[in-house]
This record gives structure tokens, C-alpha cells and sequence, in this order.
């Protein structure tokens, strides 16, 4: 089976394209209605797992839900063993304290690892671009940024 044009549109599109399948793609002129009943057979197929993997997933969380609802004995067996006791400090705490303005004094930024390499690769790029320019004798009037 040719396809009309070259593709670019993925598994789905192609299956839509030689399925004859509407509102996405053109309908395919060159397939064969046995190519347009097994293309059209492998997306209600497609349809028909997910749909069935939703509804499983569904049946779950009712179930979690409903064990969620009877956990009341756990929690007065939590309280009565002593467990840990849960923590009020969230982790966006730390950004609502107070800052103290003399701790941040004379500290600037911080020098990253990262960006001096950077910095040197853009400069040996840099020098390799200017030594290549100026042996090949290239024209800057040509040169455009």
C-alpha cells in the first residue's frame, strides 16, 4: 500500500489518513477498503483499551476511597501508640521568615561553576572565529550578526 504524500504526521494521522477516518486528515485516495477496515478496526480497538483502563482505574480509586472512609480505627491506633507528631513547618516557611539585611551585606552573587566554563568556551570560540576570519582573509562587510 503507497501512501499519497510524504508523511509527517504520525502513526495516528497515517491510521486516520488510510482509515478514511474524518476531521484530522484528508481521506486517502490509494487505500483499499480491506486497508480502510483494518486501519479504522486498530483505532476503536485503541479507543475500546483506553476506555476499559479508565474505567479500571476508576474501580481503584472507589476502592481507595472507601478504605480511605473505614481508616478511623488506624488513626486511634496511631494515637494510641504514640507515633510521631505530625510537623506544622511547611517547606515555604523558610522563604517567610525575616531576612536580617546585615547578613546580606557585602555578599554578591555567588560565582557558578557553570558560567566560568561558559565563559571560556565563548572566549576560545570567539578567538577561533577571529583567527579563521582573519586567515581566509573574509570581508567583514559580509559578516552579518
Amino acid at each position: 500500500m503507497d501512501t499519497c504524500l510524504p508523511w509527517g504526521g504520525g502513526f495516528t494521522g497515517l491510521k486516520q489518513h488510510i482509515g478514511h477516518v474524518p476531521r484530522n486528515v484528508s481521506r486517502c485516495p490509494n487505500s483499499t477498503k480491506d486497508d480502510q477496515l483494518r486501519m479504522r478496526n486498530f483505532i476503536n480497538d485503541g479507543k475500546i483499551k483506553k476506555k476499559a483502563k479508565h474505567e479500571h482505574d476508576k474501580a481503584l480509586r472507589s476502592e481507595a476511597i472507601q478504605v480511605l472512609n473505614d481508616s478511623v480505627e488506624m488513626d486511634e491506633i496511631e494515637d494510641s501508640l504514640g507515633l510521631k507528631t505530625p510537623s506544622y513547618i511547611g517547606p515555604m516557611d523558610g522563604y517567610a521568615n525575616k531576612i536580617n539585611p546585615e547578613i546580606m551585606k557585602g555578599k554578591g552573587k555567588k560565582a557558578d561553576l557553570n558560567d566560568v566554563v561558559r565563559n571560556e568556551r565563548i572566549l576560545a570560540f570567539h578567538k577561533f572565529i577571529s583567527k579563521w576570519a582573519y586567515k581566509t582573509k573574509f570581508l567583514f562587510m559580509h559578516w552579518k550578526i
